[in-house]
């Protein structure tokens, strides 16, 4: 901490820390989810016609050419932002 503070002085006392896990998901990313999630499974080749949670994170893992990982909860809660609900 001293030598923090020889080199940039009191403003070592506030690190500014950015706290929680990187972001993994990019805003065309996050595009890509929310234009899924609006289009019918049936025209992506899916035999249901409605999206689960759960169906929809299944299908975003195997898209081919473009693999998303994400969480049901952080689905669900990226949805709601963007005003979808199922």
């Amino acid at each position: 901490m001293i030598h923090r503070f020889n080199e940039i002085g009191l403003a070592c006392l506030d690190p500014r820390w950015a706290g929680g896990r990187p972001r993994l998901l990019n805003p065309d990313d996050e595009d890509f989810v929310v234009q899924t999630a609006t289009t019918r499974p049936t025209k992506l080749g899916q035999p249901f016609t409605r999206w689960s949670i759960r169906k929809l994170a299944a299908y975003l893992r195997k898209v081919h050419g473009r693999v998303i990982r994400i969480g049901r909860e952080a689905l669900r809660c990226l949805l709601a932002r963007r005003g979808i609900t199922f």
